[in-house]
């Protein structure tokens, strides 16, 4: 009859998910199964046999993290005979991983042993569905904040009335503002993840806007720091416009390229300001040029000429005393040291301003004097060679002399070199001018920045001469002013005139 009862026993539980099992907890706390159903095979890959000879057979597929929680929960359940409810989960004997819930109730015999009855159940997928919801919520909880963090800075971006656009590492446009749209003409274009080659296609007359945008940009990561520069926007239905241009690179932690932040602040009309300041420091240079040629002149026509004509006076002073009052002799020597003093700082003078006469002494004498002044002030040898008529490729000289000028204080006053070189060579229908020195040098697009009004100085009046102004520097090795000089203008001039 038991084993009959066993039979009807096990074929009412095989048809019921999950184990059903009955295992008793002695009273010396010793643990054995008295009945666990088929179920135990397809949930913990263990056999019926082997969990009721081991008891713990089961127990040790719990996962580490969660047996000994279990064992406690048996534990207090067991002395307070409370009905239990557990979660924990278990790898199977392949390995497989597996939530399992269970519930059981407690009955305590008289011999003091507890027998719990008892179901396990595969609650797997449900914990796979719990997982993937809190996973849901949490990503739509983030994707609400990227939301609301992408509104707030676009509202942001788009209150200000600079340029504002972010492009990712591979350098696609992904968040602009209006300011930015409207300025690269894209209202009417897809320009969300297109990169600058892209609109270079899609608006053809930006075409050279997105090509310097795109060297910059290059920079700028090449760089690996916040980068300042001036760039033009180009365009045939607009005015050129001038932008003073911010971009900061962004990285990712194993330093692959994550982003670039573009800031551009349209100062076209500061550019404009600069250049009417410009125009009228050159007319008040031409001005002050005009004033010390008058007092150059001044200087020698009237004292030269008022001091050589008392030297002859006080001579005649000097033939008609000097028998009739010999002790006259003395002060008549002071005068003449007196004259020739005057003489002396006249000169010196009249020099100091002759080379700014250039009409007068003429170009390459100017620079050769310039040299021979600083060389003389400073201690530091400066060489002039010249090869080529300088002149007579120069309509208005004076602005190669100022460059000239500014480039050796320069090398004085930054380049702690030992030895300076003019040279003026003719290259391939061009007059080359140089200033090299043997000094520390210096990164050049650095040295371009706002404060080095002198280079943007001698870049602007290199292009008041239709000429080319390149500056060569290498730290440590010296540094290379050159002025290209087209020499054919003059003799353009004569044979279109001659032509005529």
């Amino acid at each position: 009859m038991p084993e009959v009862r066993d039979n009807r026993i096990e074929e009412l539980t095989s048809s019921i998910p999950g184990v059903v099992y009955q295992f008793v907890v002695d009273a010396d706390n010793s643990w054995r199964f008295t009945f666990v159903s088929r179920g135990v095979e397809e949930l913990f890959g263990v056999t019926q046999a082997a969990v009721c000879r081991d008891a713990n057979v089961m127990t040790r597929r719990i996962v580490e993290e969660d047996r000994e929680a279990y064992r406690e929960e048996v534990r207090i359940a067991t002395n307070t005979l409370q009905p239990r409810f557990s979660e924990y989960r278990i790898l199977t004997a392949d390995g497989q991983p597996k939530w399992v819930r269970g519930r059981a109730q407690p009955v305590k015999q008289p011999d003091g042993s507890v027998v719990w009855s008892g179901i396990l159940t595969d609650i797997t997928e449900h914990k796979d569905l719990e997982a993937a919801c809190r996973k849901a919520q949490e990503t739509a909880g983030i994707a609400e904040t990227i939301i609301s963090s992408q509104q707030q800075l676009r509202t942001l971006i788009e209150a200000m009335p600079d340029i504002v656009f972010f492009k990712d590492g591979h350098g696609l446009w992904l968040i602009t503002n209006q300011a930015s749209i409207a300025m690269f003409g894209l209202q009417n274009v897809s320009w969300e993840g297109k990169s600058d080659r892209d609109l270079m296609s899609l608006c053809p007359e930006y075409a050279k806007t997105f090509e310097i945008c795109i060297e910059s940009d290059e920079y700028a990561w090449n760089s690996g720091r916040t980068f300042h520069t001036e760039e033009l926007i180009f365009s045939h239905n607009h005015p050129r416009r001038v932008f003073n241009v911010t971009k900061v690179p962004l990285f990712n932690a194993d330093g692959s390229r994550k982003g670039i932040v573009v800031i551009g602040r349209d100062i076209s009309e500061q550019k404009q300001m600069e250049v009417k300041l410009w125009n009228n420091t050159l007319h008040t240079e031409k001005m002050i040029e005009r004033e010390r040629a008058s007092v150059a002149r001044d200087l020698h026509d009237d004292l030269g000429q008022t001091l050589t004509a008392l030297s002859f006076e006080v001579k005649k002073v000097q033939n008609l005393v000097s028998h009739t009052v010999p002790s006259a002799m003395e002060n008549i020597g002071k005068m003449f040291e007196f004259i020739d003093s005057m003489t002396t700082s006249i000169h010196r003078i009249r020099t100091t301003l002759k080379p700014l006469l250039l009409n007068e002494l003429g170009l390459v004498a100017s620079i050769e004097l310039l040299a021979e002044q600083l060389s003389s002030k400073s201690g530091i040898r400066i060489n002039f060679d010249s090869a080529c008529h300088i002149c007579d490729c120069v309509e208005d000289s004076i602005h190669v002399f100022k460059i000239v000028n500014e480039a050796l204080n320069n090398c004085l006053e930054h380049s702690q070199a030992t030895e300076i070189s003019i040279a003026c060579v003719t290259h391939a229908g061009e007059c080359l001018l140089d200033i090299s020195d043997n000094g520390i040098g210096f990164m050049y697009p650095n040295a371009s920045r706002t404060n080095s009004f002198g280079l943007v100085g001698m870049r602007e009046r290199a292009d008041l001469l239709g000429a080319r102004l390149d500056i060569r520097s290498v730290v440590g090795k010296g540094t290379v002013v050159r002025l290209s000089l087209p020499c054919n203008r003059k003799e353009e001039a004569a044979d279109a005139i001659s032509h005529n």
